[in-house]
């Protein structure tokens, strides 16, 4: 926080030269965070997760924050057999007749273990929960909380309070891994239907509250690049197809995966009778933390996405501005940060009254961090429309909308109930 304060207090003789002194603070400051996370483990982790996802921070944060997101310290082996034991009433040996020691991978709540089954002699996957991470979770959640706190107040212009509030709602599912199992399950169904599609959901096989048994699936990060080419998979598909994916989730069922970091996708080739149209799968990982959007609150960003793809007539704008109402209880003179949180750019033309070619002058660093958290004045209904439309924000990707694109019907289902009102977005579908 110091260094902070002393960067942003100096003087310097040119703009570039205060925005590279401001860039090699934020890469200090987040290798200093990239340590205490580490040493704590545990729900700090966790934390450093979200934050390394979210797109919004200075690149120097996300990217020295990454490797929080599957390389993390393991929990030694007797620790987790006895856990194991206290969870089955079995040992490691009763249930498996081979059990690699080294984890496929380690994140904040457990690691993964590959296994082969006793009795079908079948690989399986593992996922044993940290024992030390109960222990102290309350504890933990009230120090973030406190922390959090302590932020806004030195530094009133970032607003982590809303990261606060998801991580006191949501860790208590984590942490019980019956509802990942029963979460997993229902996206495996909701997608059941689907003749065509890359999306592969491990098939949960035994669970309890701090141990899951899964089909194990072999396959690589999609970050890999070079093993993307080895394969002759085209990364432009990859996207196109996790990003209709995810469109299906939020448009279509209303449930999806709220923590799609790199960690949690896996992409293998398309195995025998694949339903994928391609030449890859796409492999989802960890359904610990989902989210139900009602249909409203759908449509509405929908909407509100169709809008941003139209032309940016004087009408257009104005709806915007009304679906940001209604979505997220955005006020007009937050809705350019709004616009450039979930576009990822700085406005498009007609979002800034002050500035109608765009709004480039607002920080990519705090345009999702001055979203309200909410007060006296927001009500909590106000306050839950906030944070749904943080969570679309920060787990679907961009490109989200390729569905609604790629096939006009869905462009028509969705405007079938507009008002006589409709601004145009829809192209005539209304």
């Amino acid at each position: 926080m110091w260094d902070y304060r002393r960067t942003l207090n100096a003087k310097y003789a040119t703009k570039d030269a205060e925005q590279e002194a401001l860039a090699d603070c934020h890469l200090r400051s987040a290798q200093r965070l990239l340590a205490a996370l580490q040493e704590n483990g545990g729900l700090y982790i966790k934390l450093g997760q979200h934050l390394s996802a979210l797109a919004l921070l200075p690149t120097e944060y996300t990217r020295t924050l990454r490797p929080l997101q599957d390389a993390n310290e393991p929990t030694p082996l007797p620790e987790l057999e006895a856990m194991f034991r206290a969870e089955t009433g079995k040992t490691f040996e009763e249930c498996f007749s081979e059990f690699d020691i080294k984890p496929l991978g380690v994140a904040s709540l457990a690691q993964v273990h590959r296994a082969r089954d006793r009795e079908t002699d079948e690989w399986k996957a593992v996922k044993l929960m940290h024992p030390q991470v109960e222990r102290f979770s309350e504890i933990d959640v009230k120090t973030v909380n406190v922390l959090v706190r302590w932020v806004k107040r030195v530094f009133p212009q970032f607003e982590f309070t809303w990261l606060a509030e998801e991580m006191n709602e949501n860790l208590p599912l984590e942490l019980d891994f019956t509802h990942e199992a029963g979460a997993s399950r229902r996206a495996t169904a909701d997608f059941a239907g689907y003749r065509k599609t890359a999306l592969v959901i491990p098939k949960v096989e035994y669970v309890s509250k701090r141990v899951m048994i899964m089909e194990y699936i072999n396959g690589r990060r999609p970050d890999d690049l070079e093993w993307l080419q080895e394969h002759d998979i085209d990364r432009n598909r990859v996207s196109q197809e996790l990003s209709r994916i995810f469109a299906q989730m939020l448009y279509v069922h209303g449930f999806f995966h709220g923590d799609p970091h790199a960690g949690n996708v896996l992409i293998r080739p398309a195995q025998k009778g694949s339903r994928s149209p391609y030449n890859f799968e796409l492999v989802l990982l960890d359904f610990g933390l989902t989210f139900d959007i009602d249909r409203q609150l759908r449509t509405n960003y929908a909407r509100f996405w169709l809008s941003l793809l139209s032309s940016s007539t004087p009408k257009v704008q104005a709806e915007r501005r009304r679906l940001a109402g209604l979505i997220a209880n955005i006020p007009d003179e937050l809705y350019p940060i709004l616009e450039s949180a979930i576009t990822g750019k700085s406005g498009l033309e007609g979002s800034d009254p002050d500035n109608p070619h765009g709004v480039a002058g607002k920080s990519r660093a705090s345009s999702l961090l001055d979203l309200p958290s909410g007060g006296a004045e927001v009500t909590e209904e106000e306050q839950e429309h906030i944070r749904k439309v943080r969570r679309v924000a920060l787990a679907v990707p961009v490109c989200v909308l390729t569905v609604a694109r790629y096939r006009p019907s869905c462009r028509r289902r969705v405007c079938s109930s507009r008002s006589s009102t409709c601004c145009g977005a829809c192209r005539g579908g209304c």
